[in-house]
């Protein structure tokens, strides 16, 4: 028989990890005596479905019309799959449902589905990594002075994309990493760390010059913008810049009373119309890149799920992150077993670039009530121990790693390139693991008291001391 031992994290243990043992309500779908059954059962607002078949194969309907009338649910499906690359076969897929739908279970011989029904919650505004509780938090920090906190308040104050009058390198009509447009890179990037900066200081100071100025550029960039060319690092472009619109949105939406529903239009219009076919077809695509970019990516699309209020494409990212075949999931990502990256082999800069990514998604899952941080054991802790570990000159196993697309798989050796060079991504998880928490990240401990008090990135939330300061 299987036992307990013989697990290897497979996905699909989520779903045990929720079953409980006291149910509220049974309802026998339907079934035939010895040749197959379906079974609900429910406990406070969630549903579990079960059904098995006998040594035939069968393809059933099953209506979920027991389900509450008006409220919406994510149906979390386990199903037989022979191409799913783990031990034990099984694929998931979510999909949205409400009481007036049907799920197909197609069932091999002596196969089964379960699935699991979770009612949905609605969006927490402000909620894209900071609710009114952590702006309030933060004020305290500021006006109390206190340390490492106050450190990266000085640095995000003096940055020259805080200020009110920043002068804006843009607007253009066309936006590129790479290629023909490449030109517009690094200013674009600077207009848009404004944007984002200047949400925050309004946040922090109550200065509405700061909430202006994000506004008027991205306003500026509203009226301009026309494409973003379909270049190699068109998805990197969307998932970078793309959050930093989508936060300071979404802070100026729900915070700022000097903002109207009809100046978010044209915004609103250019995100929807111009970044989000790029993260589409990134979704859309083979697995082609480092995961790095995955979790960029993603981080992006929930938060735009979050601005939106859309249901679906929050849930899309979550199970992205969970269950994605591509090297940006957390378990294509990080090692279970040591924490390895990745990309450990590449270079270091690019493991923080994307353990960075993947804490931001999971710190923007947390504010909506979505425990991310623990998936698979708390692998992203591991793996942000493995790198900090290395990056503080200590020795790490390593061993050559097989990622999905098969492009990576040469690197025979961890790569020492910019081993040292540290990023502001530590303080975010080291506040969830260990002040959350209650455990233990000693050499994430070691890297913060080298570089406190985080401060500016282009690709990252940064300033962290503060932001990140339970």
């Amino acid at each position: 028989g299987i036992k307990i031992s013989d697990s290897h994290d497979e996905p699909e243990l989520e779903f045990f990890d929720r079953v409980p043992t006291v149910w509220d309500d049974t309802k026998v779908i339907h079934g035939e005596v010895g040749k197959y059954i379906t079974v609900a059962r429910r406990t406070g607002s969630a549903w579990f479905i079960g059904t098995i078949t006998n040594d035939e194969e069968r393809k059933l309907n099953i209506p979920l019309d027991f389900l509450t009338e008006g409220q919406s649910y994510l149906a979390h499906i386990y199903y037989d799959d022979p191409n799913v690359p783990t031990r034990t076969k099984v694929g998931i897929k979510n999909i949205p449902v409400t009481n007036k739908s049907t799920l197909e279970a197609v069932l091999p011989a002596s196969g089964g589905q379960a699935v699991w029904l979770e009612a949905q919650k609605k969006f927490v505004h402000p909620g894209i990594l900071h609710t009114q509780a952590d702006i309030k938090r933060t004020h305290k920090l500021i006006d109390n002075k206190t340390e490492p906190a106050y450190g990266s308040f000085l640095l995000l104050k003096e940055h020259k994309c805080s200020q009110p009058d920043y002068r804006m390198e843009g607007p253009f009509r066309i936006i590129s990493r790479d290629g023909e447009y490449r030109h517009t890179k690094s200013k674009m990037e600077a207009d848009f760390s404004a944007v984002y900066q200047n949400a925050l200081m309004w946040t922090l100071t109550g200065n509405k010059a700061h909430a202006r100025k994000s506004l008027e550029i991205l306003t500026a960039y509203a009226d301009s913008l026309t494409m973003i060319p379909e270049t190699n690092d068109a998805p990197l472009l969307v998932g970078l810049e793309g959050l930093k619109i989508i936060y300071a949105l979404e802070i100026l939406k729900y915070t700022y009373p000097g903002i109207k529903d009809e100046d978010l239009v044209p915004v609103n219009r250019m995100f929807t119309e111009i970044f989000m076919p790029v993260m589409e077809n990134f979704y859309a695509a083979r697995p082609y890149t480092n995961g790095n970019w995955g979790s960029i990516v993603t981080k992006t699309y929930m938060a735009a799920g979050i601005y939106f209020n859309n249901r679906a494409m929050y849930n899309k990212g979550m199970d992205f992150y969970l269950h994605g075949h591509d090297n940006g999931s957390i378990l294509h990502y990080i090692s279970g077993e040591t924490g390895q990256i990745q990309e450990s082999g590449r270079d270091q800069s690019h493991c923080m670039l994307g353990i960075g990514a993947m804490a931001t998604l999971c710190e923007i899952a947390w504010k909506q009530g979505d425990d991310l941080y623990s998936a698979l054991s708390n692998r992203l802790m591991k793996g942000y121990e493995y790198v900090a570990q290395y990056n503080l000159g200590y020795d790490v196993l390593f061993s050559v790693w097989e990622d999905v697309t098969g492009k990576y798989c040469d690197w025979k050796t961890i790569s020492d390139k910019a081993r040292g060079n540290y990023m502001p991504v530590f303080e975010i998880a080291y506040n969830h693991y260990v002040r959350r928490q209650g455990l233990q990240m000693p050499y994430t401990l070691q890297v913060l008291e080298k570089i406190r008090p985080e401060g500016f990135d282009r690709d990252q939330p940064a300033f962290g001391s503060l932001l990140f300061n339970d």
